[in-house]
């Protein structure tokens, strides 16, 4: 068994606590460690206090966008570099455009998402996902 210190951590923020719930196990499965924010003021509280190893987060949050809040993350010199993947329902040209602007993750919220998340993952943690030779 993995070291928990030894970890990588991912912030996960959305209001749809199912899909968090959900979203933390299969991550915990592939051996992260989880933290959670269902707003955008307790997201960027979480992530300049723990700085995650990575960031999945919604577009649209209680207490501000979730783009504006990617933007800022990418500003600051502390969590610039950190991998974020923006987890939406909006496909709209200007949502992509902003996410390929910040260089985050565009992943669009759908029943099979891991199928996608999953992958994405394995890839920033520099592993093959399972069933790939």
């Amino acid at each position: 068994m993995k070291d928990p210190t030894s970890q990588k951590l991912i912030c996960i923020v959305d209001d749809d606590r199912q899909l968090v719930h959900a979203l933390s196990l299969r991550c915990r499965q592939i051996g992260l460690r989880v933290g959670q924010a269902y707003d955008s003021v307790t997201a960027l509280l979480q992530i300049h206090t723990h700085l995650p190893d990575f960031i999945c987060l919604d577009v649209n949050l209680p207490g501000g966008s979730g783009l504006s809040l990617c933007e800022m993350l990418c500003s600051d010199d502390r969590t610039a570099r950190i991998p974020k993947i923006v987890l939406t329902g909006r496909s709209d040209h200007d949502t992509i455009r902003r996410c390929h602007m910040m260089c985050a993750y565009y992943v669009e919220k759908s029943t099979d998402v891991w199928d996608r998340m999953g992958p994405l993952l394995h890839e920033l943690l520099g592993e093959e996902p399972p069933g790939k030779l």
